[in-house]
């Protein structure tokens, strides 16, 4: 789940060289959690992401697509950046996930009350902020099919399920579903409705150098 954070939760966008190749630009640290996910960015008129390499050893049900449905970039008074996404698992179901990261302090308050995850959570910022390294809390909340947000989005609820998700085009009516759902998103989905809620679960901490 990590890695689907790192890969989802960004605003980031693909450019085309003069020479013709592809760049990634964006918020220099969107675009370090990216390069990290080792997801592959497939355009912005998708704005989807694959996953590059599957690991044969994974036991349970894990994404390897995702198409971001909208974005918030990092915000200095909230201290975060967020994303809906919408993901495909290596058994073909479709979820509806919020995605949030951000600055520690601001993120801990979005977690379950538990004395000793933040122990070791305040335990862990102290360690890693001793050596010098900016750290940001990666979090996400799974999105209920009967949540007023998911049935704005996809009034007759998600896609069906998938049998080959190694292939790399989806069936159109299932494209148009999410096409249509990203148009909504970008209409009637605000910030708030992402970032809110009592919901999520804490994944992990990121650090980079603190020069980004």
């Amino acid at each position: 789940m990590l890695e689907t954070i790192l890969s989802g939760c960004h605003s980031i966008d693909m450019l085309e060289e003069s020479n013709g190749e592809n760049r990634l630009i964006g918020d220099p640290v969107d675009l370090a959690c990216f390069q990290h996910s080792k997801w592959s960015f497939e355009g912005h008129e998708s704005n989807s992401a694959q996953r590059m390499k599957v690991n044969p050893s994974h036991a349970s049900d894990y994404p390897v697509r995702l198409w971001q449905l909208k974005s918030f970039p990092f915000d200095a008074t909230r201290r975060c950046s967020s994303a809906l996404v919408l993901t495909l698992s290596s058994r073909g179901h479709f979820n509806l996930m919020k995605l949030v990261k951000g600055a520690p302090e601001t993120m801990q308050t979005k977690f379950e009350p538990d004395a000793t995850v933040h122990q070791w959570y305040e335990d862990q910022m102290s360690r890693l902020s001793s050596k010098g390294s900016r750290i940001i809390t990666l979090a996400v909340a799974h999105v209920s099919d009967k949540d007023e947000l998911l049935l704005g989005l996809f009034p007759d609820g998600l896609p069906a399920r998938i049998e080959d998700t190694d292939k790399n085009d989806i069936d159109r009516a299932v494209a148009a579903t999410i096409s249509e759902a990203r148009t909504l998103a970008d209409q009637k989905v605000h910030r708030s409705s992402v970032e809110s809620g009592d919901s999520f679960d804490f994944i992990g901490l990121a650090c980079f150098d603190a020069s980004l």
